[in-house]
């Protein structure tokens, strides 16, 4: 079993920062990869539930990120500054007009 005290907090839905936070306090090279716990909280049954996941950076703006309890498997494309602009089937980042 898994500490929670161990683990990091991110947001209950789905969103592209909560890829960010962990791409970016990560800091792999290309070829890397690390395994992380993350720890979701229910807004309204404040149910606590972990949930391990696998980062492998791909190239400099490409991550793997796998589920680790599951067959879930996206690759995610990140900007310069490891923001998420792509996530197939959840997110993308609209262009900015100028």
């Amino acid at each position: 079993m898994v500490e929670q005290s161990s683990a990091r907090a991110s947001p209950s839905r789905p969103v592209g920062s909560t890829n960010t936070l962990p791409i970016r306090r990560l800091g792999l090279a290309v070829g890397e990869f690390a395994d992380i716990v993350t720890v979701y909280v229910d807004h309204e049954s404040f149910t606590v539930t972990t949930d391990p996941q696998r980062y492998t950076r791909l190239t400099t703006d490409r991550y793997l990120y796998e589920s680790r309890d599951g067959d879930f498997r996206r690759e995610i494309t990140v900007d310069g500054d490891g923001l998420v602009v792509d996530y197939p089937g959840l997110f993308e980042r609209a262009s900015r007009s100028g």
